[in-house]
């Protein structure tokens, strides 16, 4: 990788000959090689990629203008968040985000449950996630106990670990590893699930989780993106 700062490039971003340019921080031209993408199509990305072209499909072809005002509104008074930084969606991405993460945690929710947004403005109270080592000796990982913070509504949602990682990583934004995608369902308001991961092969890794929770009930509200981590252990015999 290369940076480049001089007024003939000053404009130049895209791929030309075997090299990909890109405007970086304060001005520079960042200069890669290119690398054709991979893309192993796995039977997880597939469905992921189906679900959200659904949705994208169907917010103009199936949804009434009174729908799509409903969702419009909603996303007005909602905040998001991503990455620790908030910013608006419009009424159509708040929609795609709604209905494919709700979809992706139960696939047999119908389209039609996200036809209006009646709810009151605001994300899902955020669950809580707390980590304690696995009970069962010689088992290695952790269990993440999950409790609905919400004082009157029921949750939903998933977990989904990182590949093992080195310790001295500090963030880690993906992918996560579709093998450990675990779903909690109807968590009472105020209750906890412990869900375990107690068979993770690198002890001493460290492994990064999301966290995402929704309203186990129409009208779907979806919560922020929990992000944690911790280092497997193996509990002693």
């Amino acid at each position: 990788m290369a940076k480049i700062k001089s007024t003939f490039f000053s404009h130049i971003v895209g791929k030309w000959g075997g090299s990909v340019f890109f405007k970086g921080r304060n001005g520079w031209i960042i200069v890669r090689n290119w690398v054709v993408p991979v893309d192993p199509a796995t039977p997880y990305q597939i469905a992921a990629r189906t679900n959200l072209a659904n949705a994208a499909k169907e917010w103009n072809s199936r949804l009434t203008q009174a729908h799509r005002d409903s969702w419009t509104d909603y996303a007005d008074g909602t905040p998001y968040e991503k990455d620790g930084e908030p910013y608006m969606l419009t009424g159509a991405q708040m929609y795609i985000a709604v209905r494919t993460m709700v979809m992706k945690a139960d696939p047999t929710v119908l389209p039609a449950a996200f036809n209006s947004c009646s709810c009151e403005p605001g994300l899902f109270e955020d669950p809580v996630a707390s980590i304690t080592i696995c009970a069962t000796p010689l088992d290695c990982g952790a269990t993440i106990k999950v409790t609905n913070n919400h004082p009157t509504t029921d949750m939903s949602g998933y977990i989904q670990l990182s590949p093992p990682q080195n310790q001295s990583i500090k963030f880690y934004k993906g992918p996560y590893d579709p093998k450990t995608y675990t779903v909690f369902e109807d968590l009472g308001a105020g209750d906890s699930e412990d869900v375990e991961f107690c068979d993770l092969s690198c002890e001493g890794s460290q492994y990064f989780f999301i966290l995402r929770a929704y309203t186990s009930a129409v009208p779907y509200k979806i919560s922020r993106v929990i992000r944690g981590s911790f280092i497997a252990t193996c509990t002693p015999a």
